[in-house]
């Protein structure tokens, strides 16, 4: 473009002749074109094959997009050591940021389909470890009465202290002579709580099983009929993936096309 620049009077009384110079400076776009965007928008479309994958294996969508964000993010720094640094954000360095936020949001919709397809099992599943929880504390509570049982039949009560005493003083004093009968019936009243503990066990064990019933019939009442939750989650599925698409695109060319900065690939 040719700038226009006007005679001044003085320039009019010393016949002073102006020149004008016009210079061009056009940047190589498809430079930048095939060793920047392309790299970073090609990693994007394939960030999409993770909806043309089996819904249940979160693991291999997820280590897709792990695999595609590092990926990214070694482009990113061959990008940026060839750019020079500037104080605001490059367009190639926003397309980046926007291919960062697709691969974020493409996690986020493969864990949602996962869990909308999986809920139900995934709730059949927390009801069986809730369900063995509550087994297990029984069975704790029930081994906890039986050995507090056995702690209180331990016990010397009155009526049993005096066998104790006199056996002690059977030995305490030489020139007496000891019956075995205190001795008989000592050991016969040190066995009865022993052979009392097993069946007190067994009522405790049968009271603390009490609550399972509570939690199969939990599991009975869920529902097996599946299909209508696949169908939602590939309903979810599919739109995400139309969505994302089209705004992905659609952003990519608003970056170029109504910015301008060091790298203008339509200026």
């Amino acid at each position: 473009m040719r700038l226009p620049f006007p005679r001044t009077e003085q320039q009019e009384a010393n016949n002073v002749t102006t020149v004008a110079v016009t210079v061009r400076i056009a940047r190589f776009w498809r430079y930048q074109l095939l060793n920047t965007v392309l790299p970073v928008v090609v990693l994007a479309w394939l960030a999409f094959v993770v909806f043309f994958l089996e819904r249940k294996e979160l693991a291999t969508r997820l280590g897709l997009v792990i695999t595609l964000f590092l990926a990214l993010a070694a482009v990113q720094f061959v990008i940026s050591a060839a750019q020079p640094v500037s104080s605001y954000i490059l367009p190639t360095q926003q397309l980046v940021v926007a291919t960062y936020a697709l691969l974020g949001i493409i996690a986020a919709v493969s864990i949602l389909v996962y869990h909308i397809e999986m809920w139900k099992q995934l709730r059949r599943a927390a009801a069986e470890r809730r369900a063995a929880r509550d087994r297990c504390l029984a069975e704790c509570r029930a081994k906890r009465a039986v050995a507090a049982a056995a702690r209180q039949s331990a016990l010397p009560t009155k009526a049993a202290a005096a066998p104790h005493t006199a056996w002690l003083a059977c030995f305490s004093s030489p020139g007496k002579q000891c019956g075995g009968e205190e001795v008989e019936s000592h050991g016969s009243d040190a066995s009865a709580p022993v052979d009392s503990s097993p069946s007190m066990a067994a009522g405790s064990t049968q009271a603390g099983g009490g609550t399972c019933p509570r939690h199969l019939n939990r599991l009975q009442s869920l529902s097996l009929d599946e299909s209508y939750d696949a169908y939602l989650a590939h309903q979810v599925d599919r739109w995400a993936l139309a969505a994302l698409f089209l705004a992905y695109n659609l952003a990519a060319e608003l970056i170029f096309v109504l910015q301008s900065g060091y790298i203008d690939l339509f200026g």
